[in-house]
């Protein structure tokens, strides 16, 4: 075998071998009120807060505008790697995920998403590490895709910079201020 093979196979097992620990987030590593602050290109900005465990939910509290105001924009249940579990809007209505949403696995995942109206979709999630994040693909049962896109993570596996594009909307993230305590 040559050694130009050699490497090329040496590095295809090194691309593929990560495991899912790169891509999950850390909720140990954080303490109620650390905060990341993110500009969306279609949502404007977003200040998502760690509120700490609630059951065997992490939960997240998210601010629309420059600072945390007093009105909640939305709220988000995870499991410990990241997954959600539920998302809450101030009104009471809800997304819930079923076991979850997928989206800190590696590989191929299965789920069903239950919407405010109880309408059940089961969408397949598939998601592959990248250098600082993941990549990954939302489908629809017959294989369309709903949604895709990329994410970069911080040291606590904190969603910073990417862009998720679903349909005709594409939508850019950057990060732009982080606090831990």
């Amino acid at each position: 075998m040559s050694k130009e093979i050699l490497f090329a196979a040496f590095g295809i097992v090194l691309a593929t071998s990560v495991s899912a620990e790169e891509i999950r987030w850390k909720p140990e590593t954080e303490k109620p009120g650390d905060y990341v602050v993110i500009n969306q290109t279609q949502s404007g900005r977003v200040t998502h807060v760690f509120m700490g465990k609630v059951g065997n939910a992490y939960v997240i509290q998210s601010y629309k505008g420059k600072v945390k105001s007093s009105e909640i924009d939305f709220t988000t249940y995870l499991d410990q790697d990241g997954n959600y579990l539920k998302f809450v809007y101030p009104d009471g209505s809800m997304y819930k995920y079923q076991p979850h949403d997928c989206k800190r696995v590696l590989g191929t995942c299965r789920y069903t998403e239950i919407a405010p109206d109880g309408t059940r979709q089961k969408l397949t999630h598939v998601a592959r590490a990248i250098k600082g994040g993941f990549e990954f693909q939302v489908l629809h049962q017959d294989g369309e895709v709903k949604l895709e896109g990329q994410v970069m993570l911080d040291e606590h596996g904190n969603a910073g910079d990417g862009f998720t594009r679903g349909g005709s909307r594409v939508e850019k993230y950057k990060l732009v201020k982080s606090y831990f305590q």
